[in-house]
């Protein structure tokens, strides 16, 4: 997929993951921990310059997808290989994107991140 492309019908609606990101928000760290598919860290969010994936558990960040909350991908970024990864964010826009990241057992989490 190049950027700037809008996501093909597989994935899904972006108002719903919003939705779900601010139920499992309001229900408190634990349970939104526990409803995570793979456990990362990302950081500093919001971001300005660098924005740190760092993979919680014993898996390593495999691929990692950047959207703009209307859907278009912004960045991708294949194969990765490691548990940190740093993605230089200084040329976005400011405003809130969704993160797609997948670890190498296939293990998918996304979430909202913001963008100075």
């Amino acid at each position: 997929m190049l950027e700037g492309e809008v996501l093909p019908a597989e994935y899904p609606d972006l108002q719903n993951i919003t939705n779900n990101m601010k139920r499992n928000s309001a229900k408190g760290d634990s349970e939104s921990k526990e409803k995570q598919i793979c456990e990362v860290s990302i950081y500093p969010n919001p971001a300005k310059d660098i924005l740190y994936i760092l993979s919680s558990s014993n898996r390593t960040l495999q691929n990692i997808s950047l959207m703009s909350i209307d859907g278009r991908l912004v960045s991708s970024t294949t194969n990765i290989g490691m548990k940190k990864y740093s993605m230089d964010v200084s040329h976005l826009s400011a405003g809130i994107y969704i993160i797609k990241i997948s670890t190498d057992n296939g293990e998918n989490t996304i979430r909202k991140i913001i963008i100075k």
